[in-house]
């Protein structure tokens, strides 16, 4: 965050602060409140965007920089680039919030998400297609990295009752399994067409 946007933070906090005790309310105006520099630059724009309230940031040249933003389900962050492209966003719903980091068009990201009912990692490649998750519910943990094809090649998970490894072909068959529960456990090897060649105990 630059100087100029530091302080223009601190003013705003001072004006709503200020005429929320003298009148109750701020109108802002149709084109929004705009905020410029001694020399005349737009540091800021405060106006109201689908019945709510949004807060837009410039950078140096003018450009959007961030956007701060509600909406009837919650309030978001977002953070663009010199392009004007999202690099990274921060939302939050009824359902939970949402954390994504963007690389430039087309080279990957990442998603971390948390609700009610566990949270998750999502790891995203250049072509935009998830290739790790890594998730969490009432039952435990769950590890998935795909291949080049997109397919499952490894899972693991981890339960209330036992544990599981899982290692795929390329043709999205079983190679290998490994589980274990509270009394046993099992491992199993497959051949190319999918059958079990090999278990013990």
């Amino acid at each position: 965050m630059t100087k100029n946007n530091s302080f223009l933070l601190a003013f705003l906090f001072f004006l709503f602060a200020f005429t929320g005790c003298q009148t109750g309310k701020v109108v802002v105006p149709e084109k929004g409140l705009i905020f410029v520099t001694p020399q005349g630059k737009t540091i800021a724009v405060l106006d109201d965007w689908q019945n709510a309230g949004r807060l837009r940031l410039y950078d140096r040249t003018g450009k959007i920089a961030a956007v701060v933003g509600s909406d009837r389900e919650g309030g978001c962050l977002v953070l663009l680039n010199r392009d004007g492209q999202t690099a990274a966003s921060l939302q939050s719903r009824p359902q939970g919030s949402q954390l994504a980091l963007h690389g430039k068009p087309g080279k990957g990201g990442a998603v971390l998400q948390a609700g009610d009912k566990g949270g998750a990692l999502k790891i995203f490649d250049p072509l935009g297609i998830m290739t790790c998750e890594l998730s969490s519910d009432k039952s435990g943990g769950h590890l998935e990295i795909n291949d080049a094809a997109y397919h499952p090649a490894v899972t693991l998970a981890v339960g209330t009752g036992g544990g599981g490894i899982s290692v795929y072909d390329h043709k999205n068959r079983g190679a290998g399994c490994l589980y274990s529960g509270a009394k046993t456990g099992v491992c199993t090897l497959f051949d190319r067409t999918g059958k079990p060649v090999w278990m013990a105990p």
